[in-house]
């Protein structure tokens, strides 16, 4: 059956005015109700304007920890297949001025031969990575609090597993989904299949799902169609900046991972 918010009341306000009732206009809006549109138009449930929020989904890439932690990382990991003790810094010099690191360095260094090995490393390598400032803590007031965790990231699975096991975050995070493992690079974000597995197996509502990226060139698109609460942190480190102006976002904007409970409180 199909659903629908505010305003199926039309249907009900038809039959009272057939019957002769006078139907007073009403500026009252019950937001968050919701109508079945099976057989018969029925009023499951009538929501407040502020759900409280019962499951938290995270990005994992620039938002539980910064992206360029990994970076450096494998790039170490190259410099020890390399054999090259100056590799590492020779290839951050390449990305921090926006090359393909790996290819320049190797043209710079006259060792393309070694592009199939360098790339291997990199991805298969088991990274050096600790959490943002204040994410552990977050973490554990979200579980002390009964709020389910989950995590939706997109990329290589072996990569972001290796991240996941290095970061430790098994021991808090209820649910993780690799969107590649779902099926290729297709159901990446803005893709909304994932959102939709996490709701499925927690058996909350999008209303009372919030979601926290980094990105709003594709993070947010999804969560905020399907209803949940989405909140952008804002961080300078970020490998993937995104202007001020940005008008694809829709959602809050916070720049410190500390700064989420406050948010999250607001709506109960």
């Amino acid at each position: 059956p199909l659903s629908m918010k505010a305003g199926a009341r039309s249907a009900e306000s038809i039959l009272r005015l057939l019957r002769g009732e006078a139907v007073p206009y009403v500026q009252r809006i019950a937001d968050g109700a919701v109508y079945s549109r099976f057989d018969n138009s029925v009023c499951i449930d009538v929501g407040s304007k502020s759900e409280e929020i019962k499951g938290v989904v995270f990005d994992l890439d620039d938002t539980l920890y910064p992206e360029r932690q990994y970076v450096r990382s494998g790039f170490r990991a190259v410099a020890a297949f390399l054999h090259d003790p100056g590799a590492e810094d020779g290839l951050w010099e390449c990305f921090e001025k926006g090359q393909p690191a790996i290819d320049a360095y190797l043209k710079l260094t006259g060792r393309e031969k070694e592009k199939a090995g360098c790339l291997e490393a990199y991805r298969r390598h088991m990274p050096a990575l600790s959490l943002r400032e204040g994410a552990l803590t977050l973490l554990t007031h979200l579980k002390e609090k009964g709020v389910r965790i989950g995590i939706i990231t997109d990329g290589r699975p072996e990569g972001q597993r290796n991240k996941l096991a290095a970061l430790d975050l098994a021991t808090y995070v209820d649910d993780v989904i690799i969107t590649d493992e779902l099926g290729g690079a297709q159901f990446r974000k803005p893709n909304d299949i994932a959102f939709r597995i996490m709701q499925g197996r927690w058996r909350i509502p999008f209303e009372q799902m919030a979601y926290v990226g980094d990105n709003p060139a594709k993070d947010f698109q999804a969560p905020w169609q399907l209803g949940m609460k989405s909140i952008w942190l804002h961080c300078d480190d970020g490998i993937y900046p995104w202007p001020e102006n940005t008008k694809l976002f829709y959602g809050i904007k916070m720049d410190r991972l500390s700064d989420l409970e406050g948010i999250l409180n607001a709506n109960e």
